[in-house]
Order: C-alpha cells, then structure tokens, then sequence
C-alpha cells in the first residue's frame, strides 16, 4: 500500500512537472514565432511591396462591421513615380535627423521625456511610424510603443534609409489619401 502510494505522489510529481514543461514549450514556440515572423516579413519587404498592412486591415474591418462600403483605396507606386521634392518634405515635416538616424530619435526622445506637463506628444520617427503602420495597430500604450521600437531597430538593420521612405509615402493612410 505504501509503495502504491508513493508510487501515485511520483506519477502526479512526474504529470505536473511535464504539463509544466509543455506549457513552456508552447510559450517559447510563440515567443519564436512572434519574433521570428515579423522579422522574415521585414526581410521580404526588401524585394516585395507591401500589399496591405494593419491599419488598412482595421480600417476594412470596421467598416465592415460597420456596414459602409469605404475600403482601403491602396494602390503602390514606385519610387521612379514619386516627386522626389515629396520625400524631402516628408522628411523635413515628420524627422529632419531620420537620415541620421537608427531607427530611433533619441535626441527628441530625450526633450520629450524632460517635458513633464500634460500629455506628452509623439517622438515617432518615420522608421517607426512605418512599422506600426504595416505590424502595428492605432493608439498608444508602451506595449505598442516597446514593439514599434524593436520592429524599427530591425527595419533599419535590413532594409535601406530609402526603402523606409519609400514604404511609408506609399502605404502611410493619410498621405496616400492626400499626396498620391
């Protein structure tokens, strides 16, 4: 009876022990997977036009539930199709340093971070808005904001400064609405 008993304890220890072990092999497989997709993702922007991204994806699902018939109107242009003074206002408007540059402006992060009255406003550079707008969704929070970062860090590291640009004039909402 003893050695039944002691035999169930170790069979329940064993059990336990190996839910907690596959529950761990779960977690890691998802860690892997949502750091490794957005990473081939940004390796294939490289070579590839992004064909939507997630805030046209919100915007098509609400207006879906919704009920309206105003999609996404997305269509990519080339770069040899864009004025070239457009990037340069683009560039001069929203990160004159973005040049210079990797992925984050820590001398505007710094002068935002110093001011400490009332909602303090964005130091997004153009690297940044880019991936939130293509893996990201709207509004603000520091989960958002530590994701934005890491995706920027290895949007800069694959792709070239005029890649970035050329991926947020063309897919960027409002400036496609206004500009294209």
């Amino acid at each position: 009876m003893l050695i039944a008993k002691k035999w169930n304890n170790a069979r329940q220890f064993l059990r336990s022990r190996l839910g907690r072990l596959k529950l761990a092999s779960y977690f890691r497989n998802f860690l892997f997977a949502s750091i490794a997709v957005p990473v081939v993702l940004i390796i294939c922007l490289r070579w590839i036009d992004p064909v939507t991204s997630a805030v046209m994806l919100a915007h098509d699902v609400r207006s879906i539930f919704n009920k309206e018939l105003e999609w996404s109107n997305y269509q990519w242009k080339n770069w040899e199709d864009i004025s070239i003074q457009f990037p340069m206002a683009v560039i001069a408007a929203e990160d004159q340093r973005f040049p210079n540059h990797f992925g984050l402006d820590f001398t505007e992060l710094r002068q935002v971070l110093s001011k400490k009255q009332g909602k303090p406003r964005g130091a997004s550079t153009i690297t940044q808005q880019v991936a939130k707008n293509l893996f990201l969704w709207n509004g603000r929070s520091y989960i958002r904001k530590g994701l934005e970062t890491g995706l920027a860090f290895t949007m800069e590291f694959v792709l070239s400064k005029q890649r970035i640009l050329e991926i947020y004039v063309v897919v960027y909402p409002e400036v496609c609405n206004l500009f294209l």
